[in-house]
């Protein structure tokens, strides 16, 4: 259980951190001339960034106080939720890196992904206050 818990927190770490240096990385001039609108482009991506760094921090907020009340067991809606959890952020790095052929099939992965990942939060917390 440990190691769950562990991993509950150290992956979407590591995760952020390689999105991070992602971000920071400039699109190749090639394809920003493929996709015909750069700035439509790069500013869905600055959205998406955000839309993960508020999960990350609702996602440490929720671990945090789980483990702050001992629930060392894993319910399946709390799987479900870290499950999504990664894969929105696999979805999010994508579309980092993808080329002008695949936006569009990354651009909808994520935001499936990401219906996905409010749909497994709404089964943990209901409410967000």
């Amino acid at each position: 259980m440990r190691r769950f818990i562990a991993a509950i927190i150290i992956v979407p770490i590591l995760l952020m951190g390689a999105l991070a240096v992602a971000v920071g990385q400039p699109a190749s001039s090639q394809t920003q001339a493929a996709t015909g609108a750069p700035d439509d482009r790069d500013s869905y991506t600055r959205n998406a960034q955000e839309k993960i760094h508020d999960w990350q921090a609702k996602v440490d907020d929720f671990t945090a106080k789980t483990a702050a009340k001992g629930q060392h067991v894993a319910t399946v809606a709390e799987t479900g939720l870290q499950t999504a959890w990664s894969k929105t952020q696999t979805e999010a790095q994508r579309l980092q890196t993808v080329g002008a052929t695949g936006w569009d099939s990354a651009k909808s992965s994520f935001e499936k992904a990401s219906r996905d990942m409010s749909d497994a939060w709404d089964k943990v917390r209901p409410r967000d206050n």
